[in-house]
């Protein structure tokens, strides 16, 4: 159950207050921001500043310079989504192994999102876009902190098309839980179901002989898998079919040709049907 603790002002016209959240043996606890550059950046200030961040969750109302993958921004009306970031600290993960992070999420969000859409219109495209059919409804941008060959801790970014109901013509694709039910939701009350569905994914992630399960449950849910469709791969209009991911995450294809590439995202571009 979630518990409210305090409202106090920051900064001014920026406002946060302070709860606890017990899911499935995780506690977390959480911060709210009507408003905040990036719930992101907050968190990597405040573990630079040498405090745990370990089970730390920040969610704003809004984000001034929201961000999603490379250079991407991401956008969202003031008080329409579900914007938040969770602090994470790996106990058994190598870097060349932090991928599978990306997985647990990825089906987390799957978890919650499928009690609202239609399960078989549910797709991770790779390597963490959460999509309805060929529409985005979520996006995860995960940033971690190495020293040696250890995963000191992960910042977890999400963000979750609410009841946001118009989106910019800029925007390719987007969709909400809105929009595929015409219904408005609380945003607090997914939030609380994904950190239930997050603690029961991530409970996997300290079991190594369930690594692959999370591999399995991936990759079958992985947008276009299997499907010969176009892509820009290495500068190049290609046609391709998924195929597999590596151990290090990166997509697996095979061309027309027979050839199979092997692709890290800046290497590849889903084209358009």
């Amino acid at each position: 159950m979630y518990i409210l603790i305090q409202n106090v002002s920051f900064r001014g016209n920026i406002y946060f207050c302070i709860g606890f959240f017990q899911a499935l043996g995780m506690q977390f606890k959480n911060f709210f921001f009507e408003s905040v550059d990036s719930t992101n950046v907050w968190l990597s200030n405040l573990a630079q500043s040498g405090n745990d961040i370990d089970g730390l969750v920040v969610v704003a109302g809004y984000q001034t310079k929201g961000r999603g993958i490379n250079t991407n921004s991401w956008h969202s009306d003031p008080g329409k989504n579900l914007l938040f970031s969770i602090g994470y600290r790996p106990k058994s993960i190598s870097p060349s192994e932090q991928f599978i992070i990306s997985k647990a999420v990825s089906l987390a969000l799957v978890d919650v999102l499928k009690f609202y859409v239609l399960p078989e219109d549910l797709h991770i495209k790779w390597p963490n876009d959460i999509y309805v059919r060929n529409n985005k409804i979520a996006g995860i941008l995960i940033s971690s902190t190495v020293s040696g060959n250890k995963l000191e801790s992960s910042i977890i970014g999400i963000g979750i098309n609410v009841n946001q109901t118009v989106f910019p013509g800029w925007i390719k694709n987007p969709t909400s839980v809105f929009r595929e039910t015409f219904r408005i939701f609380d945003c607090q009350m997914i939030l609380n179901e994904f950190l239930d569905a997050f603690s029961n994914r991530f409970d996997t992630l300290n079991d190594r002989n369930k690594f692959d399960q999370l591999h399995k449950a991936y990759f079958s849910l992985l947008y276009r898998r299997g499907e010969w469709a176009a892509y820009m791969i290495l500068g190049e209009k290609k046609r391709a079919k998924i195929k597999g991911l590596s151990e290090y995450g990166q997509l697996i294809l095979v061309q027309e040709n027979g050839e199979k590439v092997t692709c890290d995202l800046k290497e590849i571009v889903f084209l358009e049907q």
